[in-house]
């Protein structure tokens, strides 16, 4: 029979396994833990080609709910970056709406509740601004009773190239915060270059 190991030699044969599941645990927990990089998105982290909002056909009745256009950009961007947010999502989940219902959509009402904006430090000569909103949305076509979803929160990064958008996916958003942040989260949905 084999005389037992001595405390040292478990202790000797331990550490590396330790030491590799800290560095694991680590790691896992920087990647998700540690905020974005803060300042502009520059442009080889987004694809404009990838851009994507809905564009829903014309109506063709006058009684249907009918597309809403998309606001114009401001510029600068901190002049209106506030405004520009409220009717860009105000226009996006509108058209989404159509897109998916078409003919039978029948009602939208967006109420919006609050708003936050910072604006981003940098370097360079660029502005850009992050935008959060909350708002109530209330929607039915004409086979079902109106539905409101409450307390939606988005966040918006927006600068003189993209405007990327992120939709916080957890329970109620009671406040306006820039989780998720559209520099890591966001989509997409507009460019201007």
């Amino acid at each position: 029979m084999r005389p037992p190991r001595s405390r040292r030699s478990l202790l000797a044969a331990a550490i590396p396994s330790a030491v590799a599941l800290a560095g694991c645990f680590e790691r896992e927990l920087t990647s998700h833990d540690e905020p974005a990089d803060p300042g502009i998105v520059p442009p080889d982290r987004y694809d404009c080609a990838d851009s994507d909002r809905p564009d829903p056909e014309t109506v063709s009745h006058a009684d249907d709910v009918e597309p809403a256009p998309y606001p114009s950009p401001p510029s600068p961007v901190s002049d209106g970056a506030d405004q520009y947010v409220l009717e860009f999502e105000r226009a996006y989940r509108r058209n989404t709406f159509l897109e998916t219902y078409g003919s039978e959509a029948d009602q939208f009402e967006f109420r919006f509740q609050e708003r936050q904006i910072d604006g981003i430090e940098s370097d360079t000569e660029m502005e850009a601004v992050l935008a959060s909103i909350v708002y109530d949305l209330t929607t039915s076509t004409r086979q079902t009773d109106a539905s409101t979803e409450r307390d939606t929160r988005v966040t918006y990064y927006v600068d003189e190239n993209v405007v990327l958008r992120a939709r916080y996916r957890g329970g109620l958003a009671d406040e306006p915060s820039f989780d998720p942040d559209p520099r890591d989260a966001g989509d997409p949905v507009a460019c201007f270059e």
